[in-house]
């Protein structure tokens, strides 16, 4: 459940983030940054359709994990989640904005995964992370 989720996911940052470093959440997982007591690098907390988040925040963000050397990106399932009929919340769901998640694609790689990512109306009741690790060049 989500509970064992967050302990898993904190945890495994916990272990493998150096002492100073910090690290990269989308779209939107506040606790993470708590529970580590690690602040954001980014200034957008909040990547969620209904923000309608622009090019250039995408870009601006995507400057600010360069310039910090963001090694370590976790991804939440919502960044996947499709809204559905069934789901009358529209602006909920497929919530990564997609300059954001190619930069992600390219630069990162899957180190970790933690909770149920399969696909379902269920959406908001499962928790999942997926963490990504930045790409040795």
């Amino acid at each position: 459940g989500w509970l064992s989720v967050i302990q898993e996911t904190t945890s495994f940052l916990e272990h493998n983030l150096k002492k100073d470093e910090t690290f990269f959440v989308i779209p939107y997982g506040p606790i993470y940054y708590f529970l580590t007591h690690r602040n954001s690098p980014a200034w957008q907390l909040s990547f969620q359709d209904y923000q309608h988040i622009t090019p250039n925040e995408e870009m601006q963000t995507i400057q600010d994990l360069m310039k910090k050397n963001v090694r370590w990106v976790v991804v939440l399932r919502e960044a996947n989640a499709k809204p559905s009929e069934k789901n009358k919340n529209k602006n909920i769901g497929s919530g990564a904005p997609p300059i954001l998640m190619t930069f992600i694609a390219r630069n990162y790689e899957l180190v970790a995964s933690f909770g149920d990512w399969r696909e379902g109306e269920d959406w908001g009741l499962r928790h999942a992370t997926a963490i990504f690790r930045k790409k040795l060049p």
